[in-house]
């Protein structure tokens, strides 16, 4: 099994380009041909993390018949999960991503 069949085994990212896996898999310094190694389960994981935001961030889809909606929340909280678990910097991207700004006073 390579690396990127261990990402593909999940469901959600069978419906993502081969293109979108592979640079997730290359940001993260994996080789997706490469045979996975129990080792490699941290970068493994935080590509994971990093395609969960992939498609929270994805427009749904529509086209006839089929819908494609992503539940962004719970995709969210997963990443944050796995950025939290090994201590990601992407973690600090993902913490406050309903745009609250605090205001502050220029006196």
């Amino acid at each position: 099994m390579t690396n990127k069949d261990v990402i593909l085994a999940k469901a959600l990212f069978q419906s993502f380009p081969s293109v979108t896996v592979d640079k997730a898999l290359i940001d993260r310094s994996l080789n997706g041909a490469d045979n996975y190694v129990s080792s490699s389960l941290k970068q493994i994981e935080l590509v994971t993390a990093d395609l969960y935001v992939e498609a929270m961030t994805s427009p749904d889809f529509q086209e006839g018949s089929l819908s494609v909606t992503y539940p962004r929340e719970l995709l969210k909280d997963l990443a944050i999960k796995i950025y939290t678990k090994h201590g990601d910097d992407k973690l600090y991207d993902l913490k406050d991503t309903q745009g609250s700004i605090e205001s502050v006073s220029p006196w």
